[in-house]
């Protein structure tokens, strides 16, 4: 299903004139933290790590523990 969706709504949103492009972003990623967060994904699924959720810290949490290690 999701296949086909690649191959019948990009001409049907390049007729209708509402995008310049139906593939943003589809080549050249050139974010590093996006490709490094992506690359991460993949090899933690390739070796079956567990997902990462990294919790939020505050601004005052993040100076002090610099401080820290400075």
């Amino acid at each position: 299903m999701v296949s086909n969706l690649y191959e019948v709504v990009p001409p049907i949103l390049l007729e209708l004139g509402k995008v310049k492009n139906p593939w943003p972003n589809h080549y050249g990623l050139t974010e590093a933290r996006a490709i490094s967060i992506c690359s991460q994904l993949i090899w933690d699924r390739a070796l079956g790590l567990p997902l990462e959720r990294p919790k939020s810290v505050t601004m005052e949490w993040l100076e002090n523990c610099c401080n820290k290690a400075a």
